[in-house]
């Protein structure tokens, strides 16, 4: 998997976050975490901002990814 299936790089503020298009993601079906980390940087605020700023731009691209 790479970015490119993922995101729409159609979308400025996408573009502006500087990610090749073509560099690996993550496996959605695979999570492993670091909690020590995750609580010192924050990491559940960070998701939450992303996540509402997909629902109010369409930040991710539904179609590449697979979804109807």
């Amino acid at each position: 998997y790479n970015y490119i299936g993922y995101l729409d790089y159609k979308k400025e503020r996408i573009r502006k976050l500087s990610m090749k298009a073509s560099t690996c993601s993550f496996n959605p079906g695979v999570f492993v975490a670091n909690l020590t980390e995750w609580k010192k940087q924050n990491i559940t605020n960070q998701l939450e901002k992303w996540m509402k700023l997909n629902v109010e731009e369409g930040l991710d691209s539904r179609t590449l990814a697979g979804s109807t």
